[in-house]
């Protein structure tokens, strides 16, 4: 029988939709409920979107499909995203 005070809590950031149980020692990964954009029809299977993040480390990571960025890739995709959905407004007026 596992002694329940032998095992430190989690404190989940408020995004974290997970249940945590894992072992002592193992390590904790919060995450977001993920976020399905569909992708224009016959162009394949929908991309997720979540934010992930270890329970030592300070930096969140941003996971768009399969691919990953820090802070700053995040921003400069926000940015990127934003400028080319500004052109395809722009091109369907």
């Amino acid at each position: 029988m596992t002694d329940l005070l032998s095992v430190p809590a989690v404190t989940c950031p408020p995004y974290c939709f997970r249940s945590h149980n894992e072992p002592a020692g193992e390590t904790v990964i919060h995450e977001t409920n993920p976020i399905q954009i569909e992708q224009a029809p016959n162009c394949g299977k929908p991309v997720d979107l979540r934010v992930s993040q270890i329970e030592d480390e300070l930096i969140p990571l941003l996971h768009v499909g399969d691919d990953t960025f820090d802070l700053a890739g995040a921003r400069q995709l926000l940015a990127s995203v934003s400028a080319l959905v500004a052109v395809m407004e722009g091109a369907s007026r």
